[in-house]
């Protein structure tokens, strides 16, 4: 008789590996941080911590120097504190993701039930990618963006889910930090509002448009800090993304990038991570789902608008973007191993009956399996 194990112990095993995960993200982020020398980007937060130039305000890069002032001011080592800052702020990043994941239940009647492993395994995709922890080392902006979006969408989802304007407004907030840290983050409440919005059937969209706008309406501060300066901003956003460039040059740009794009997973996470997540792109195309198909936009879309109009392109500025990537192959990886699983037994299974008649040729095979009265052999009778 087989016993079945109680949801208690199920729930502390659970428990153990995310503290696992936690653990080794922390220890992957937070160790050795003095052993790469400061990048030029790095060198500009910290020395401009206590003057804040005016580039920051100029394209929108505020609130992560404001977080890193604090730190540098009480440390005798202030690259190592700022750095050690950013790593325990990812391994947050990583318990957000694994909160996404776990809040991601269907409401709608065509969406499947996602495995217990979904939360584990998009923490640990997330936790243990080079690309994502080698910036989590570095004294960048970045991953604070990619941790205030990932609670940002948390939030968003509960709040849609619930119809609760208290979470709506905090996924606001939430969203405006993000775009506080760099302004054009402020294209992550599209994603935010989209996954969130999947997790509901169609025609239950339209009764949440007052969630909608609340979240919305609070992720406006960072418009109303950079309202004086507005001027100046647009005119670096446009430089920035080559608003003068010629139309002829903008498919040279999208394909340098996009050849970019590749060699960073390549180079960071290696030619397996891209095969497989070429077959999860392939098995989300082929077997969609609503919460599949919208991370596959959310991943898929930003990542090629950044590849057109980006003219300076850096691997730090997709962090944010990687999350759904993450998501999708958590979601995908389990239902893609059990098809092949249950493919082989079912392979197995026949090769066993076939196996029952070891001394007959195929078309034997098939008369002794036919469910017919007369056998081989077997004269009818008169």
């Amino acid at each position: 008789m087989k016993l079945q194990s109680s949801p208690r112990r199920s729930i502390s095993t659970e428990s153990i590996i995310l503290i696992a995960i936690l653990f080794l993200a922390a220890l992957v982020r937070c160790l050795q941080l003095d052993r790469l020398p400061p990048f030029i980007d790095e060198s500009g937060h910290i020395l401009y911590v206590n003057d804040i130039h005016p580039s920051f305000f100029e394209i929108g890069k505020i609130l992560g120097q404001y977080i890193f002032r604090p730190v540098v001011n009480a440390s005798q080592n202030p690259l190592y504190s700022v750095r050690l800052l950013v790593g325990i702020t990812g391994v947050f990043t990583v318990f957000g993701v694994y909160c996404v994941a776990k809040t991601l239940t269907p409401a709608a009647a065509n969406e499947p039930e996602q495995p217990k492993s979904f939360g584990l395994l998009a923490a640990a995709l997330w936790a243990f990618q080079p690309w994502i922890y080698f910036h989590d080392r570095l004294a960048l902006h970045d991953p604070l963006v990619a941790a205030f979006h990932v609670w940002g969408l948390f939030f968003a989802i509960q709040a849609v889910q619930q119809e609760n304007f208290r979470l709506a407004a905090l996924a606001g907030m939430f969203c405006g930090l993000a775009a506080m840290v760099k302004l054009p983050m402020i294209a992550l409440t599209g994603p935010c509002l989209l996954i969130a919005l999947t997790r509901l059937p169609l025609h239950q969209w339209i009764l949440r448009w007052r969630v909608v706008v609340a979240l919305s309406a609070f992720t406006l501060p960072p418009f109303l800090i950079l309202l004086p300066n507005s001027q100046n901003v647009l005119t670096l956003f446009g430089q920035f993304v080559g608003a003068s460039q010629p139309q002829a040059s903008r498919y040279l740009v999208f394909v340098e990038n996009l050849g970019l794009y590749f060699s960073w997973l390549a180079g960071y996470n290696t030619v397996w991570f891209i095969l497989l997540l070429g077959i999860v792109l392939l098995y989300t195309l082929l077997k969609p789902t609503p919460l599949r198909i919208t991370l596959l936009l959310c991943a898929l879309l930003p990542v090629l608008s950044l590849c057109l109009f980006m003219t300076f392109f850096a691997a730090r500025y997709v962090l944010p973007f990687q999350i759904p990537v993450a998501l999708l192959m958590a979601a995908t990886i389990p239902s893609l191993w059990a098809s092949l699983v249950g493919n082989r037994r079912t392979n197995d299974a026949s090769n066993r009956r076939m196996s029952a008649f070891p001394n007959t040729t195929t078309l034997g095979r098939i008369v002794q399996l036919a469910p017919s009265p007369i056998r081989p052999h077997q004269q009818p009778e008169d």
